[in-house]
């Protein structure tokens, strides 16, 4: 593998990836949904400046971050999960992975809130 061009500590930030899961009410209804942790992975998390946007939800202004999330290459991720980082959650837009499946590329978008 040649791996010329690896930048070495560039995925420094602790990265947890949500999945959705079901949970039952009391009365067997499973109409509740919670994520919670798939994995933690090393990534690094990039703000992208010029696709920020406003949009109108609910009858309020909120704001809607992108970023795009690299990581080592991960088959198992997809478009059904979320990223938390750094007490922000994203949704997964698209998944990009490298031909040399060295990477993934996660497109991300939040609304905003953080999570404790």
């Amino acid at each position: 593998m040649d791996l010329k061009g690896e930048q070495i500590g560039t995925l420094r930030e602790r990265v947890q990836v949500l999945q959705k899961t079901t949970v039952l009410t009391d009365y067997g209804n499973a109409d509740e949904t919670a994520w919670t942790v798939y994995n933690t992975f090393w990534g690094s998390i990039e703000m992208n400046m010029t696709g920020s946007g406003k949009v109108e939800e609910g009858g309020r202004l909120a704001t809607n971050i992108k970023a795009v999330c690299k990581m080592r290459y991960n088959a198992s991720l997809n478009n059904q999960m979320r990223i938390k980082a750094g007490g922000v959650e994203y949704a997964i837009h698209s998944i990009l992975h490298d031909p040399h499946r060295r990477y993934s590329f996660l497109e991300l978008v939040s609304d905003g809130q953080a999570t404790i």
